[in-house]
């Protein structure tokens, strides 16, 4: 009997208990503050979920392939990838035996591409189009590759424009700097943790040899955003060493593609003077920067450089045996107008990686 009346006063004290927290629990500051912790785990979820999904969906499946005996590809991402160097580099890539993912703007040319890839290489291609510019890209990308073991990251695509800083419009300086540093950065973060979840993989980042000089006139804002990815570049590197996971920064020259064009950049001494074209590697085709970039970029090496002028040009910078006047003194003309071109002002349109 004691013990019955025991348990009924237990139980009462559990119903007053729990009443007691119900009415607290619905009182509106205690609803708000739940509210406010609910929304903020959502926010958090959303921001940092994403790249934990695509792991566990990518080691989930390279489980079963592995269990099954089935071969397990390795994949290269490559961004701007539809026309000149990126393109290049994704052909590179796929002869080195990488599946590879290709992304871009243009559509009809990142099909044209991998129907040449699949038709050369045994590989596997996976189109992907995005623009780098818009906010949710990376996010995109990481989405539509998972399950998707990626080893090589490229990131290639870039924005240009050649003529003075204060003729180039807002619009166009905030697109070059979402593609040339925003994408590069979201992508490494993206990606990166998933090269290190395999301990084993590659970065290469493409930069230019306008990166060894503080500073050049007529690409200020498109030579200070390669200086920025070859800095990033070197301090991604410091931090990775020794976790399996290498960054290459590759500093070409001048390269014959359709991104010069479309920047302006055709304007430039570097590209109209009949003597500075191919003398000592200063215009490179693409076809050369990229062989060059990928066998770098596998090697491990830190920087590549293309081109025996060009290479020594950034070697004497950099050691500064050549003083950074005259090195921007260079820099100045071969970015110059060239005397050939009978053009008004500068001021070219904006090049993308496709």
């Amino acid at each position: 009997m004691h013990t019955v009346s025991t348990s009924l006063n237990a139980a009462r004290c559990g119903r007053s208990t729990a009443e007691l927290g119900t009415d607290r629990a619905s009182s509106p500051k205690s609803f708000r503050a739940r509210f406010v912790l609910l929304l903020a785990f959502i926010c958090d979820s959303m921001a940092h979920g994403h790249t934990a999904t695509a792991t566990h969906i990518a080691t989930s499946r390279r489980s079963k392939q592995a269990a099954a005996g089935e071969a397990i590809p390795k994949w290269a991402l490559i961004t701007g990838a539809s026309s000149g160097i990126g393109r290049e580099l994704a052909i590179q890539a796929a002869e080195t035996g990488y599946s590879v993912i290709i992304t871009a703007r243009n559509h009809a040319n990142l099909d044209a591409l991998a129907l040449q890839i699949r038709r050369d290489h045994d590989v596997l291609v996976k189109v992907v189009p995005c623009d780098l510019s818009h906010q949710h890209a990376s996010f995109k990308l990481d989405r539509a590759t998972a399950g998707l073991d990626v080893r090589l990251l490229v990131l290639n695509a870039g924005y240009a424009y050649f003529g003075r800083f204060e003729t180039q419009s807002a619009a166009a300086a905030a697109q070059m700097l979402s593609v040339n540093v925003g994408a590069a950065v979201s992508l490494s973060q993206v990606f990166v943790p998933r090269l290190l979840d395999g301990r084993d993989g590659y970065v290469l980042i493409l930069g230019s040899a306008s990166a060894a000089v503080v500073g050049v006139p007529n690409v200020t804002l498109y030579a200070a955003t390669k200086a920025f990815l070859r800095s990033f570049a070197a301090g991604m590197r410091a931090e990775l060493r020794g976790s399996g996971v290498s960054v290459t920064c590759a500093l070409p020259s001048a390269v014959e593609t359709g991104f010069a064009s479309r920047g302006g950049l055709e304007q430039a001494s570097v590209f109209s003077l009949p003597f500075l074209r191919r003398i000592g590697g200063v215009v490179l085709s693409p076809e050369t920067v990229a062989r060059r970039c990928i066998r770098a970029t596998l090697a491990r090496r830190a920087e590549v450089v293309p081109g025996v002028f060009p290479k020594m040009y950034v070697w004497l910078t950099d050691c500064r045996l050549l003083p950074m006047p005259i090195a921007r003194g260079v820099a100045a003309f071969a970015f110059g107008t060239s005397p050939l071109l009978r053009v008004r002002g500068g001021g070219g349109g904006g090049g993308g990686g496709g």
